[in-house]
């Protein structure tokens, strides 16, 4: 038997969150997903306050100028679907994805990605941002329509990574990924 927190595995949040879950049971998905995250994950509440964070959350909370500030503006902005929002001015890429409860307020799945500055030998913020599409698991097509570009546009900046970070298919970019500077 599978309950709420089964359901939350990395990869599958997006889908899962916007099932229709009491409060209780969608705080303790969450919570179950945050303790099992190896980056800085926060569940913040509709006032932008943190209400549950990752293992790594303290830490990156008190790295981060403006967290506060950041975590408010993102809550005004109340994104209705998950979105990638890139933060150059901090250096972080933000994965939102909303939750909804039942009789809850809404609150908000946030990873926070660390962003390294193009370069030689550095990602675009581009880049950065399919990689983080790729880690959710999401297929060509998918992250096509979320970046808003051509499955082909996808396919080729896919071949440009992989000879970028010396490995030949997604599985190895994602784990490349996972010890890079990205995350």
């Amino acid at each position: 038997m599978t309950g709420p927190a089964d359901a939350l595995q990395p990869g599958a949040e997006a889908a899962a969150l916007e099932q229709s879950l009491n409060a209780g049971e969608l705080l303790q998905a969450i919570h179950h997903l945050l303790m099992a995250r190896p980056e800085p994950a926060f569940l913040v509440g509709a006032d932008g306050r943190v209400v549950a964070e990752s293992p790594g959350g303290a830490l990156a909370r008190a790295s981060l100028p403006g967290f506060d500030r950041v975590m408010a503006e993102l809550v005004r902005q109340s994104p209705r679907k998950a979105d990638f929002l890139v933060r150059p001015d901090l250096g972080v890429g933000l994965q939102v994805t909303p939750c909804s409860a039942r009789g809850a307020a809404p609150a908000y799945l946030v990873i926070i990605s660390k962003l390294a500055p193009a370069g030689r030998g550095r990602l675009t913020l581009r880049q950065a941002e399919l990689i983080g599409l790729l880690q959710d698991g999401l297929s060509n097509a998918q992250i096509a329509r979320r970046m808003g570009i051509a499955a082909s546009t996808v396919k080729t900046m896919l071949e440009r990574l992989y000879r970028f970070a010396g490995v030949s298919n997604r599985q190895s970019l994602v784990h490349w990924a996972s010890g890079a500077r990205i995350n």
